[in-house]
């Protein structure tokens, strides 16, 4: 932030947040890149996955489209084969005129149009050609036909460039895209946010690591956010409900975790070893059907968040504290232990009655209390105070949002 705003500095803060359904949704990092934004200046949209890669797939502060001529290869699925990029995703077509789109946003806080455009794309020996149009001029093509590798086709653009068209051309080949980044020349933020729904730390952590690698450095975050920790927990919990005492077979399942999750920040902050880091702890979990309970409904009212849950949230502390990253304790800032039932009983719900999603409002409130939380930190550091310790406090004592959402709620993914 000093960095940012510091008259004498001025320069510019890239951000890139990595992680499950919470990031996915971009509504907390929706809300905090406003925030943030508003407060040191807009640099750009930045970093995002290509196109709508799957049903409900949601960004804020940019257009995007695709035709339906793209796969999609997620690190979730079975068809999440090598290679991937950053994030775990990877879309691909042989189709002719299959097309992607990009755009900004004219009705968001901060709509000024990209003066630079990034594509990350798939080297490969049976590489298509895509065609590059800004505002519906051809700009240029991109061959994609080589040794295999991470492409990159980075150019400035027009003034006042709004809008950029990749159209593969009809040559057959295969075109494999990783990502678009649009951004601006100038100081202030850029934030990136690539999540996926249902991700684990293990499944970025095994992904072949030479075009993640090259993706970072080339984007050169200057923070990264790893935001994990519900699916883990959650997954834990039911393999601890099938196996029952088998105390062997659970510490097995925990030490893979903590493998898992320490090789994932040491891929990325290798690849970027500048970069600062943060780790958000999971928002607050009860893993039921229901976290409005009654006494006959699917969720007893005595069901509780899982020891899991613990033991997933020590773990990233533990790592965290390895690699000198700052935590932000989503669930403290809820209010503890099973806070998500009091957010989902609030009016407008806060949370959702899977007992793992908030609503958009919820992400929302928690990115502003984060952002106050971050607000009081750097103001101690500027102050003189030292190495200050960035605290949770409980959202409820945060004000109103500072930029207000541009999107009506929608279905949190």
């Amino acid at each position: 932030m000093y960095r940012a705003e510091s008259p004498e500095r001025r320069e510019r803060v890239s951000i890139i947040e990595i992680g499950d359904s919470h990031t996915a949704s971009d509504a907390f990092s929706a809300q905090l890149r406003r925030r943030l934004q508003s407060h040191i200046g807009s640099a750009g949209r930045g970093y995002a996955y290509p196109g709508r890669p799957w049903e409900g797939f949601r960004q804020e502060q940019m257009t995007y489209d695709m035709s339906p001529e793209w796969t999609p290869h997620l690190a979730v699925d079975s068809n999440g084969e090598a290679p991937l990029g950053l994030g775990g995703l990877r879309l691909e077509t042989t189709a002719p005129g299959a097309w992607i789109e990009r755009g900004s946003c004219d009705h968001c806080a901060f709509k000024a149009p990209f003066e630079r455009i990034s594509v990350h794309y798939w080297h490969q020996p049976s590489g298509g050609a895509f065609d590059v149009f800004i505002d519906d001029e051809r700009h240029a093509t991109v061959d994609t036909e080589g040794e295999a590798g991470l492409g990159l086709y980075r150019t400035p653009l027009p003034s006042g460039a709004r809008r950029v068209r990749l159209e593969v051309t009809g040559d057959g080949g295969r075109v494999a895209l990783f990502g678009i980044r649009t951004y601006q020349a100038t100081s202030g933020l850029e934030y990136a946010s690539v999540g996926l729904n249902g991700a684990t730390v293990g499944d970025l952590a095994s992904l072949d690591r030479k075009p993640v690698t090259r993706q970072i450095q080339a984007l050169a975050p200057d923070l990264f956010m790893f935001s994990f920790g519900s699916n883990g927990a959650y997954n834990l919990h039911r393999f601890v409900q099938q196996e029952g005492a088998n105390r062997t077979l659970i510490r097995n399942r925990i030490e893979r975790y903590r493998r898992q999750f320490r090789n994932l920040l040491k891929r990325y902050l290798e690849a970027a070893p500048d970069a600062s880091c943060l780790v958000l702890l999971p928002p607050d979990l009860v893993p039921s059907s229901s976290v409005t309970c009654n006494e006959t409904g699917p969720m007893p009212c005595g069901s509780t968040r899982p020891q899991t849950f613990e033991w997933i949230v020590d773990i990233q502390r533990e790592i965290a504290d390895e690699f000198s990253c700052a935590t932000w304790d989503r669930a403290a800032a809820m209010g503890g232990d099973e806070s998500i039932r009091t957010w989902a009983r609030r009016e407008p719900p806060l949370a959702r009655d899977d007992g793992i999603h908030l609503t958009i409002r919820g992400y929302e409130r928690l990115a502003s209390g984060f952002f106050e939380d971050l607000s009081r930190t750097y103001a101690a550091w500027k102050t003189g105070m030292g190495a200050a310790e960035m605290r949770t406090h409980p959202v409820d004592q945060v004000a109103s949002p500072l930029v207000p959402s541009q999107f009506e709620p929608l279905q949190t993914p």
